[in-house]
């Protein structure tokens, strides 16, 4: 059986809440979603009830819940905005557990806090105290390739897995190509620490995260790549730059691109 495709919510944002989103992934014949954060009032309990009541009247099954960064300090000289980062992602954990979603997604130190002369000591010292409360709230943080913060090369995810060896990863194709990585490349260097894959396209001279097939990525030697690696899915598109009356069909289109081209390599994976 192939892959399973989903959705991410960040796709409806910002002319859809998180909870019509969920409905219009559903309508859209989508049973699997990640919930992307975009704003601290969605991490607290009662909009976690709420949520979990939505999904579970949709048959949606949550993958992973990913967090905006602008809503976390974690690395600010300030204690009390440390701490309030720490206490907002133990939030994050009780949303994700509440929930059933198995995953935490994060992209970690911003590049621009490097720069800065952020340590690579205190990074690491934040990605294992996050790593270890997921791991002992019985989920998996993740870290993502972005090419705007800490992991944007081979050579990163390398440094990432000495630092912390059960580390794992979101990979996504976009903030690869971005990068001028080929999405390939990147899925290789994360072979077997691979727990969500984000897919949309790159056109240097076009919008942000278009739908597969309308940039230049390679996606025949992606989809290799990630069947090469034993990934089984699921496949979430994250798009953007879309409208109210462009989402339908830009996600369809995008669908449609990777289910043809999946039947025509013949990758078949085994379902998790």
């Amino acid at each position: 059986m192939s892959w399973p495709i989903g959705v991410s919510t960040g796709t409806f944002y910002p002319f859809q809440t998180m909870e019509h989103a969920l409905h219009s992934i559903n309508e859209l014949g989508y049973d699997v979603a990640e919930l992307f954060l975009q704003t601290p009032s969605e991490y607290t309990p009662i909009f976690a009830r709420r949520i979990l009541r939505t999904v579970l009247s949709r048959g949606i099954r949550v993958h992973s819940v990913h967090l905006h960064t602008r809503d976390f300090d974690v690395f600010s000289p300030y204690p009390p905005r440390r701490a309030d980062s720490d206490a907002l992602f133990r939030q994050a954990l009780e949303l994700a557990s509440g929930i059933g979603a198995k995953v935490v997604n994060w992209h970690g130190a911003r590049l621009e806090e490097m720069e800065k002369g952020l340590s690579q000591e205190a990074i690491w010292d934040s990605v294992a105290r996050w790593h270890g409360w997921a791991r002992d709230a019985g989920l998996t943080l993740t870290l993502e390739n972005v090419s705007w913060c800490m992991l944007r090369t081979p050579d990163h995810i390398s440094e990432a897995l000495a630092a912390i060896p059960g580390l794992r990863f979101t990979f996504d194709s976009f903030q690869a190509a971005e990068v001028g990585i080929p999405p390939d490349d990147m899925v290789q260097a994360m072979k077997g620490h691979i727990a969500t894959v984000h897919l949309s396209d790159f056109d240097p001279h076009g919008a942000r995260h278009l739908p597969p097939g309308r940039g230049i990525i390679d996606w025949q030697a992606l989809l290799i790549a990630l069947a090469d690696i034993g990934n089984d899915g699921p496949l979430l598109l994250e798009l953007s730059h879309q409208s109210a009356e462009s989402y339908e069909s830009a996600l369809a289109e995008g669908r449609n691109f990777l289910t043809a081209l999946i039947d025509t390599l013949n990758l078949r994976l085994r379902l998790t």
